[in-house]
Protein backbone atom coordinates (compact mmCIF):
# COMPACT_ATOMS: atom_id res chain seq x y z
CA UNK A 1 0.00 0.00 0.00
CA UNK A 2 1.28 3.47 -1.04
CA UNK A 3 1.83 6.30 1.60
CA UNK A 4 0.00 8.93 1.48
CA UNK A 5 2.68 11.72 1.63
CA UNK A 6 2.53 13.98 4.56
CA UNK A 7 1.68 17.77 3.47
CA UNK A 8 2.81 21.13 4.86
CA UNK A 9 0.64 24.13 6.52
CA UNK A 10 0.62 27.10 8.81
CA UNK A 11 -0.76 28.52 11.29
CA UNK A 12 -1.89 32.25 9.61
CA UNK A 13 -1.03 34.01 13.03
CA UNK A 14 2.12 35.34 11.98
CA UNK A 15 -0.07 37.28 9.59
CA UNK A 16 -1.87 39.33 12.19
CA UNK A 17 -1.02 42.97 11.11
CA UNK A 18 -2.43 41.41 7.70
CA UNK A 19 -6.22 40.95 6.94
CA UNK A 20 -7.14 37.40 6.99
CA UNK A 21 -8.18 37.15 3.45
CA UNK A 22 -4.89 38.75 2.44
CA UNK A 23 -2.89 36.15 5.05
CA UNK A 24 -4.69 33.50 3.26
CA UNK A 25 -3.58 34.46 -0.47
CA UNK A 26 -0.09 34.52 0.94
CA UNK A 27 -0.44 31.06 2.05
CA UNK A 28 -1.12 29.78 -0.64
CA UNK A 29 1.40 32.09 -3.00
CA UNK A 30 4.23 30.44 -0.47
CA UNK A 31 3.10 26.88 -1.66
CA UNK A 32 1.56 25.08 1.25
CA UNK A 33 -0.88 23.09 1.13
CA UNK A 34 -2.96 23.98 4.34
CA UNK A 35 -3.85 26.36 6.77
CA UNK A 36 -4.11 26.01 10.34
CA UNK A 37 -6.50 28.63 11.49
CA UNK A 38 -5.25 30.42 14.04
CA UNK A 39 -8.65 31.48 16.39
CA UNK A 40 -7.71 34.93 17.79
CA UNK A 41 -8.08 38.49 16.26
CA UNK A 42 -8.01 39.78 14.14
CA UNK A 43 -8.49 36.73 12.30
CA UNK A 44 -10.79 34.48 13.53
CA UNK A 45 -11.62 34.76 17.42
CA UNK A 46 -14.35 32.36 18.58
CA UNK A 47 -16.62 34.97 19.91
CA UNK A 48 -16.36 37.72 16.85
CA UNK A 49 -17.45 34.61 14.09
CA UNK A 50 -21.02 34.59 12.88
CA UNK A 51 -21.75 32.60 10.57
CA UNK A 52 -21.28 35.60 7.86
CA UNK A 53 -17.92 36.03 9.10
CA UNK A 54 -16.96 31.78 9.02
CA UNK A 55 -18.95 32.08 4.82
CA UNK A 56 -16.03 35.09 4.28
CA UNK A 57 -13.59 33.34 5.26
CA UNK A 58 -13.90 29.95 4.37
CA UNK A 59 -14.86 31.45 0.35
CA UNK A 60 -10.99 32.73 0.72
CA UNK A 61 -9.60 30.15 1.63
CA UNK A 62 -11.54 27.76 -0.78
CA UNK A 63 -10.61 29.79 -3.71
CA UNK A 64 -7.29 30.00 -2.96
CA UNK A 65 -7.22 26.23 -3.14
CA UNK A 66 -6.13 25.48 0.72
CA UNK A 67 -7.28 23.13 3.14
CA UNK A 68 -8.21 23.52 6.66
CA UNK A 69 -6.41 20.35 8.59
CA UNK A 70 -6.93 21.82 12.13
CA UNK A 71 -9.16 24.92 14.28
CA UNK A 72 -6.77 26.42 17.22
CA UNK A 73 -8.75 28.14 19.04
CA UNK A 74 -6.87 30.82 21.06
CA UNK A 75 -6.67 29.61 24.66
CA UNK A 76 -3.80 32.17 26.35
CA UNK A 77 -4.74 35.82 25.07
CA UNK A 78 -6.73 37.76 25.14
CA UNK A 79 -8.27 37.70 28.49
CA UNK A 80 -9.53 35.68 29.98
CA UNK A 81 -7.27 32.81 30.12
CA UNK A 82 -8.89 29.33 29.31
CA UNK A 83 -8.69 26.92 31.85
CA UNK A 84 -11.07 23.55 31.58
CA UNK A 85 -9.36 22.51 35.09
CA UNK A 86 -9.95 25.80 37.01
CA UNK A 87 -11.26 25.55 40.95
CA UNK A 88 -13.66 28.29 40.15
CA UNK A 89 -17.09 26.98 38.71
CA UNK A 90 -17.63 30.30 37.30
CA UNK A 91 -14.07 30.52 35.32
CA UNK A 92 -14.18 27.02 34.24
CA UNK A 93 -18.02 26.46 33.10
CA UNK A 94 -16.76 29.83 31.05
CA UNK A 95 -13.72 28.12 29.66
CA UNK A 96 -15.80 24.97 28.58
CA UNK A 97 -18.53 26.97 27.22
CA UNK A 98 -15.31 28.63 25.01
CA UNK A 99 -14.49 25.26 24.14
CA UNK A 100 -17.53 24.10 22.68
CA UNK A 101 -18.38 27.18 20.67
CA UNK A 102 -14.74 26.91 18.74
CA UNK A 103 -15.80 23.41 18.36
CA UNK A 104 -19.10 25.13 16.53
CA UNK A 105 -16.45 27.11 14.53
CA UNK A 106 -14.43 24.14 13.47
CA UNK A 107 -17.11 22.08 12.03
CA UNK A 108 -19.17 25.27 10.50
CA UNK A 109 -15.14 26.31 8.92
CA UNK A 110 -15.10 22.53 7.52
CA UNK A 111 -12.24 21.53 9.95
CA UNK A 112 -11.46 17.59 10.92
CA UNK A 113 -10.62 18.53 14.21
CA UNK A 114 -9.77 21.20 16.94
CA UNK A 115 -6.60 21.08 18.93
CA UNK A 116 -7.06 22.11 22.70
CA UNK A 117 -4.59 23.30 25.48
CA UNK A 118 -4.92 21.32 28.91
CA UNK A 119 -4.84 24.15 31.62
CA UNK A 120 -3.29 24.46 34.70
CA UNK A 121 -3.29 23.40 38.12
CA UNK A 122 -3.40 26.67 40.49
CA UNK A 123 -1.63 27.53 43.55
CA UNK A 124 -3.16 25.67 46.40
CA UNK A 125 -5.16 23.86 44.66
CA UNK A 126 -4.61 19.51 44.64
CA UNK A 127 -3.39 18.27 41.54
CA UNK A 128 -5.71 15.04 41.73
CA UNK A 129 -8.50 17.69 41.91
CA UNK A 130 -7.83 19.76 39.01
CA UNK A 131 -6.78 16.63 37.44
CA UNK A 132 -10.38 15.24 37.82
CA UNK A 133 -11.65 18.27 36.51
CA UNK A 134 -9.79 18.60 33.38
CA UNK A 135 -10.65 14.45 32.70
CA UNK A 136 -14.40 15.99 33.01
CA UNK A 137 -14.00 18.87 30.66
CA UNK A 138 -11.75 16.87 28.28
CA UNK A 139 -14.52 14.25 28.39
CA UNK A 140 -17.27 16.85 27.90
CA UNK A 141 -15.66 18.76 24.44
CA UNK A 142 -14.76 14.78 23.12
CA UNK A 143 -18.38 14.21 23.56
CA UNK A 144 -19.39 18.02 22.18
CA UNK A 145 -16.71 17.22 19.72
CA UNK A 146 -18.18 13.70 18.34
CA UNK A 147 -21.82 15.29 18.27
CA UNK A 148 -20.55 17.14 15.24
CA UNK A 149 -18.42 14.34 13.52
CA UNK A 150 -14.97 16.23 14.49
CA UNK A 151 -12.04 15.04 16.20
CA UNK A 152 -10.45 16.71 19.46
CA UNK A 153 -6.78 17.21 19.62
CA UNK A 154 -5.08 17.74 23.20
CA UNK A 155 -1.49 19.05 23.10
CA UNK A 156 0.59 18.35 25.89
CA UNK A 157 2.57 21.74 26.70
CA UNK A 158 5.84 23.40 28.06
CA UNK A 159 5.64 23.66 32.12
CA UNK A 160 5.06 27.13 31.51
CA UNK A 161 2.03 26.52 29.79
CA UNK A 162 0.65 23.54 32.08
CA UNK A 163 1.21 21.41 34.72
CA UNK A 164 -1.23 18.97 34.27
CA UNK A 165 -0.21 17.66 30.62
CA UNK A 166 3.66 17.84 29.30
CA UNK A 167 4.92 14.50 27.97
CA UNK A 168 3.68 11.73 26.42
CA UNK A 169 3.15 9.53 29.42
CA UNK A 170 0.80 12.81 30.89
CA UNK A 171 -1.01 12.12 27.42
CA UNK A 172 -1.53 8.98 27.82
CA UNK A 173 -3.05 8.82 30.85
CA UNK A 174 -5.53 11.69 29.88
CA UNK A 175 -6.54 9.57 27.21
CA UNK A 176 -7.14 6.30 29.22
CA UNK A 177 -9.18 8.58 31.93
CA UNK A 178 -11.50 10.25 29.39
CA UNK A 179 -11.59 6.97 27.16
CA UNK A 180 -12.70 9.02 23.99
CA UNK A 181 -12.82 7.40 20.61
CA UNK A 182 -12.13 10.96 18.93
CA UNK A 183 -9.16 11.79 20.83
CA UNK A 184 -5.92 12.46 20.22
CA UNK A 185 -2.88 14.03 20.54
CA UNK A 186 -1.31 17.11 18.80
CA UNK A 187 2.12 16.53 18.89
CA UNK A 188 4.63 20.01 18.92
CA UNK A 189 8.03 19.11 18.36
CA UNK A 190 8.94 22.14 19.77
CA UNK A 191 7.46 21.36 22.94
CA UNK A 192 9.51 18.32 23.54
CA UNK A 193 12.70 19.95 22.84
CA UNK A 194 11.99 21.62 26.15
CA UNK A 195 10.92 18.41 28.19
CA UNK A 196 13.84 16.52 26.95
CA UNK A 197 11.44 14.14 25.52
CA UNK A 198 12.58 11.40 22.04
CA UNK A 199 9.42 12.35 19.61
CA UNK A 200 10.15 9.10 17.98
CA UNK A 201 8.21 7.69 21.07
CA UNK A 202 5.26 9.25 20.19
CA UNK A 203 5.33 8.05 16.65
CA UNK A 204 5.91 4.64 17.85
CA UNK A 205 3.40 4.28 21.16
CA UNK A 206 0.74 6.69 19.31
CA UNK A 207 -0.04 5.24 15.91
CA UNK A 208 -3.41 6.81 14.54
CA UNK A 209 -4.25 8.29 17.87
CA UNK A 210 -1.38 10.97 16.40
CA UNK A 211 -3.75 13.48 15.43
CA UNK A 212 -1.68 16.03 14.35
CA UNK A 213 1.68 18.21 14.15
CA UNK A 214 3.20 21.01 15.28
CA UNK A 215 6.31 22.60 13.83
CA UNK A 216 8.66 25.34 15.09
CA UNK A 217 12.37 25.53 16.67
CA UNK A 218 13.69 26.36 19.46
CA UNK A 219 17.08 26.60 22.10
CA UNK A 220 15.43 24.01 24.62
CA UNK A 221 14.55 26.43 26.90
CA UNK A 222 11.68 28.28 25.90
CA UNK A 223 8.66 28.02 23.20
CA UNK A 224 10.36 30.67 21.23
CA UNK A 225 8.74 29.69 18.33
CA UNK A 226 10.96 29.84 15.46
CA UNK A 227 11.38 29.41 11.81
CA UNK A 228 12.55 25.24 11.88
CA UNK A 229 16.55 25.20 11.35
CA UNK A 230 17.18 27.92 13.32
CA UNK A 231 17.37 26.47 17.16
CA UNK A 232 18.00 22.95 18.23
CA UNK A 233 15.66 20.51 17.21
CA UNK A 234 16.49 17.66 15.44
CA UNK A 235 14.61 17.16 12.56
CA UNK A 236 15.10 14.66 10.67
CA UNK A 237 15.16 11.37 13.26
CA UNK A 238 11.52 12.17 13.78
CA UNK A 239 10.10 12.61 9.97
CA UNK A 240 12.27 9.60 9.42
CA UNK A 241 9.98 8.01 12.24
CA UNK A 242 6.89 9.46 11.03
CA UNK A 243 7.52 8.03 7.36
CA UNK A 244 7.94 4.54 9.03
CA UNK A 245 4.50 5.08 10.90
CA UNK A 246 3.24 5.89 8.14
CA UNK A 247 2.04 9.20 9.37
CA UNK A 248 -0.40 10.94 6.32
CA UNK A 249 -1.71 14.08 8.48
CA UNK A 250 -0.42 17.61 7.69
CA UNK A 251 2.79 18.69 9.43
CA UNK A 252 1.65 22.65 10.53
CA UNK A 253 4.22 25.22 10.57
CA UNK A 254 3.25 27.30 14.03
CA UNK A 255 5.47 30.01 14.58
CA UNK A 256 5.32 33.40 16.87
CA UNK A 257 4.23 36.82 17.02
CA UNK A 258 8.47 37.40 16.48
CA UNK A 259 8.02 37.47 12.66
CA UNK A 260 5.23 38.95 11.96
CA UNK A 261 7.01 42.16 10.74
CA UNK A 262 8.35 40.14 7.98
CA UNK A 263 6.06 36.92 7.88
CA UNK A 264 6.55 36.07 4.29
CA UNK A 265 10.29 35.89 4.95
CA UNK A 266 9.98 33.37 7.84
CA UNK A 267 7.18 31.34 6.09
CA UNK A 268 9.14 31.14 3.30
CA UNK A 269 12.55 29.90 5.22
CA UNK A 270 9.93 27.12 6.41
CA UNK A 271 8.75 25.82 3.92
CA UNK A 272 12.05 25.28 2.05
CA UNK A 273 13.34 23.54 5.16
CA UNK A 274 10.23 21.43 5.11
CA UNK A 275 10.41 20.66 1.53
CA UNK A 276 14.18 19.44 1.83
CA UNK A 277 13.78 17.46 5.15
CA UNK A 278 11.06 15.85 3.89
CA UNK A 279 12.70 14.68 0.47
CA UNK A 280 16.23 13.79 2.23
CA UNK A 281 14.60 11.87 5.41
Amino acid sequence: MQVKPMRLSICNRIWVNYPFEEAVKRIAWLGYDGIEIWGCRPHAYTLDMDDEAIRERKKAIVEAGLEIPCLTPEQFYPAPYINPASPCEKYRKQSIGFLKASLDCAGKFGAPMMSMAPGKCLYGQPEADAWQLLVQAVGECADYAKSLGLRLAAEPCPPIETNLVSTLHDFLQLSRDVNATNLGCLLDIAHQNITGENCTDFTKVLGDKLYHIHISDNGGTTDEGLVPGEGTVQFQPFIRSLKESGYAGYLSLEMTFSYQQDPDSAAYRAKRFMDNLLRDS
